[in-house]
This record gives C-alpha cells, structure tokens and sequence, in this order.
C-alpha cells in the first residue's frame, strides 16, 4: 500500500476560474498542478496552447483529457488546441488517447515537434484562451506558477509560443492517410 504524503493531497480549497482576476497561485506538488491542468483544460472555451518536453502530467494520459477536448472542440467550429512537444517518442508510446484524438480531430488538435534549436527551452506551459495560464520552468522546479486572469503574461507566453510554433514541425505520424482506390 503506497502511503499519500500530506503534499500529494490537493486541496479543495484550490480554485481556478479562468477568467476571474485572482491571485497568482504558487502550486508546490505534482498533485496541485495536474489539478491546475484539469480545470484548465475544462474551462477553456476557444483555445488552448501546450508546450512540453514530454507531457508528464497525469491528466495528459486520463480519461479527463478525451472528455474535456471533446467538449472544447463542439463549442466552436473556431476552437483550436495546439501541443508542442519535445518528445515525440514518449507522445507516441505513452499517450495513445491523445494521439487517436489528434488524428480524428486533425483540424481541432495539432501537435507539433519543436524544432532541435528550441527544445527543452522554454519548460511547460499552458495557455488558455489568451487570458489565463500555467507555467512551471524549464528546470522543473516548485512552485509552479498559475493565474485565471493575467492577459499580459498570458500574451507573452502566447508570443513565446507563436515563436516556437512556427519554427516547429509537423509529425507525419499523426496524418491521417485514406486507402488509394
């Protein structure tokens, strides 16, 4: 039996309501973080933008995920998810939902390759519908930053991001091909 230490506990105290002008929230667990990632991703309403080396976080392998990408993508025929990963290994043979999600939603779900020059750079983030956000450095240390409401850092990532984004690659393995007739 694996014993739950106190910090592996996250509060119900925790709230996250993108949007709302709040304080800065300093998570300071994997737990609080992941809970962070899973309102986020459940209260997006247009967009969200990821940038990860691997997509360690629980919920990116949870049934949560499929469900909340799901209700995201019938919002808006506008609405668009973008991950941008280091690893396309590890996307590959651990994140299996996401992947068959990425290919029948191909024009919802895009997941690129950062290019070799920008990996491994910019630590993890996600930024949701340009006003709320959270981000955690690249040398993965606590506590981990997470605000609802901050439009000005929220845009400087999303800059952060385009820069990225565009000097990435598509991953020809998430094409989805049809059988030549």
């Amino acid at each position: 039996m694996q014993k739950i230490r106190p910090k592996d506990i996250v509060s119900d105290t925790i709230e996250f309501s993108l949007g709302s002008p709040s304080p800065a929230l300093a998570l300071t667990s994997p737990a609080e973080v992941d809970h962070i990632i899973k309102l986020i991703f459940n209260q997006a309403k247009r967009q969200l933008h990821i940038r990860a080396t691997r997509l360690e976080h629980p919920f990116f392998k949870s049934d949560d995920l499929s469900s909340s990408l799901t209700t995201l993508i019938k919002g808006d025929v506008q609405n668009r998810i973008r991950f941008l990963i280091d690893d396309t290994f590890h996307l590959f043979n651990s994140h299996l939902r996401l992947v068959q999600l990425a290919r029948k939603f191909s024009s919802y779900i895009e997941i690129h390759k950062a290019a070799e020059d920008y990996r491994e750079t910019s630590g993890f983030f996600i930024v949701a519908d340009q006003i709320g956000y959270v981000h955690q450095s690249s040398n993965q240390t606590y506590p981990v930053r997470a605000e609802p409401y901050a439009p000005a850092q929220a845009r400087s990532l999303e800059q952060q991001f385009g820069r990225d984004w565009g000097r990435s690659e598509r991953i020809a393995e998430l094409s989805t091909v049809g059988l030549a007739g």
